[in-house]
């Protein structure tokens, strides 16, 4: 992975296509040779760093991660995004929220699941 980036998701938010909070978002977007990737300020808590990243922002996951009943991930990318953190997600999406109303846009997830239920492989007798 070798973009200028601190952060990745691979889920797509439907709701910063969807929310009004979100109507004057503006991201930058990055290509690489097999995927479009583009810069959200917060996602939730599935996503990946390099190891250096943990380590250097390792105070503020804790601060948000630390004792809370509901998931903070929001508060947290905005609290990395004031440090100048750069979080991007894939587009489209390559993995997804469970809750149908989230889910990523531009992927028939019901065919993968049902293609997914019906593989051998994944069965157990």
């Amino acid at each position: 992975f070798d973009l200028p980036i601190d952060y990745v998701t691979l889920y797509d938010h439907r709701d910063k296509y969807t929310f009004s909070e979100y109507e004057e978002l503006k991201s930058k977007i990055y290509f690489t040779k097999s995927a479009h990737f583009r810069t959200i300020p917060s996602t939730t808590n599935t996503f990946a760093m390099r190891a250096k990243t943990l380590k250097r922002d390792l105070a503020i996951h804790q601060k948000f991660s630390t004792n809370v009943k509901v998931s903070k991930d929001h508060e947290k990318f905005c609290k990395l995004s004031e440090k100048g953190v750069i979080l991007v997600s894939s587009i489209p999406g390559y993995s997804t929220h469970m809750e149908p109303d989230f889910e990523s846009p531009c992927v028939n997830w019901k065919k993968i699941q049902m293609e997914y239920q019906n593989d051998s492989a994944y069965t157990t007798s």
